[in-house]
């Protein structure tokens, strides 16, 4: 039986509250966050899979709630639970004359398998030849999936990769092989907490769903390949569960 999941922002709203410093900052961002709109279901009396939406889904996360358009075979209950986590770090740097960046993080993509993308880059106007430069690495796919850790307690992170352009997963550009080895610890100045629950009723379909979130700034120390050195930046963990009944 296939289930087919659908946005319903405009149909409930969208709970949450929040504990934050002075500003507000975004959550995360993803370039790679996908949206999810199926799943598997078997026709048994009581079915438990585990279903890991991207990190785009962490936000909010009744943007990834939705009614399911079910029928319990012979009127037995049938229940689905979904689970997720992400870690996500971004950092920037200068040193006069050029910038430097990174942003990494760790997902898990629909079928329930862990993911991961690091990316870094050097722009600027290069004082010895005078013209503008810019270069970088991106490395993404399941053998990238534990270069991230964010300790959502301490905020402790941390990032630790080889970024080769000739790699598979990897594209790059006036840039060689770069190792990336960076350790972060919050600020203390900020940091954010983000909790939310839903409850989606739809005909016979119950479906409610948790998340919660911490993100804080953070200095770095280390190296991206490009630079070495003290970085700015934050660091966010986060989850998300889901479980839907049918009757």
């Amino acid at each position: 039986l296939l289930i087919r999941r659908s946005l319903v922002r405009a149909q409930v709203g969208e709970p949450r509250s929040a504990k934050m410093g002075a500003r507000e900052v975004p959550i995360f961002s993803s370039s790679a966050a996908k949206s999810h709109n199926r799943c598997r279901q078997h026709q048994t009396k009581e079915h438990r899979m585990k279903f890991r939406p991207t990190a785009a889904c962490m936000i909010i996360a009744t943007t990834c709630a939705s009614p399911l358009a079910l029928a319990a075979p012979g009127g037995q209950a049938v229940v689905t639970k979904f689970k997720s986590a992400s870690a996500v770090v971004n950092l920037q740097a200068e040193d006069g004359a050029f910038q430097y960046s990174m942003t990494a993080q760790n997902f898990d993509d629909m079928d329930g398998v862990q993911q991961g993308i690091v990316s870094i880059g050097k722009s600027g106007f290069d004082p010895i030849t005078g013209q503008f430069f810019i270069g970088g690495v991106t490395c993404q796919g399941p053998s990238f999936a534990n270069t991230v850790t964010v300790n959502k307690s301490t905020g402790l992170s941390s990032v630790n990769a080889m970024l080769d352009p000739a790699a598979p997963g990897c594209t790059g550009f006036n840039a060689t092989a770069q190792t990336v080895a960076i350790a972060g610890v919050p600020t203390g100045g900020f940091s954010r907490s983000d909790t939310g629950n839903s409850t989606i009723r739809a005909g016979s379909v119950v479906e409610k769903t948790s998340f919660q979130s911490e993100s804080f700034d953070e200095v770095f120390s280390g190296s991206i390949g490009f630079f070495t050195g003290a970085f700015t930046g934050n660091a966010q963990a986060a989850t998300v569960t889901s479980r839907a009944r049918v009757k």
